[in-house]
Order: C-alpha cells, then sequence, then structure tokens
C-alpha cells in the first residue's frame, strides 16, 4: 500500500490476483484502513514525556480495539460460570 500508493482494497485485490485464496479477517482490514488514513505512519512527528503520539484514527481505533476485547474477556468468564 505504501509502496505503491494504493488502496487496501487495491491492495487486496492484487493479492488475491496473485493468490486467491487470500482472505483477510474483519480486524485486519480495519487495521489496513487506519494505516491508510494515517498516511502510513500511525504516529504523530511528536513526542510527549518521552512517547509518540498516535494520530487520531490509530487512537480511536486502539479504543475500539480495547473496547472489543474487554468484551471478549466478559464474554469468556460468563462462559466459564
Amino acid at each position: 500500500m505504501q509502496r505503491w500508493g494504493i488502496s487496501r482494497h487495491d491492495a487486496l485485490t492484487y493479492v488475491r490476483g496473485k493468490r486467491t485464496i487470500v482472505n483477510p479477517n474483519r480486524g485486519f482490514r480495519k487495521q489496513l484502513d487506519v494505516w491508510g488514513e494515517c498516511g502510513h505512519n500511525v504516529y504523530r512527528s511528536i513526542m510527549v514525556d518521552g512517547k509518540q503520539v498516535p494520530k487520531d484514527a490509530y487512537a480511536e481505533w486502539q479504543k475500539e480495539r480495547e473496547q472489543e476485547k474487554e468484551r471478549e474477556r466478559q464474554r469468556a468468564e460468563q462462559d466459564q460460570t
């Protein structure tokens, strides 16, 4: 995507043309969308307190992913009871 300046859709179309079995899951496709939206770099060019600062789209994705992981954890706990 970065090298050729193409979208996730175009990248997957290209890869599927080479290997038809390719079928990345929803989470990976979302990561590719965020990476493309962030200009192929998920961090801002500044640092705060020695830490890299994520771009807004990446920070939102991280938040959504953490919420999803928490829901999965809660479901697993319920399944054990």
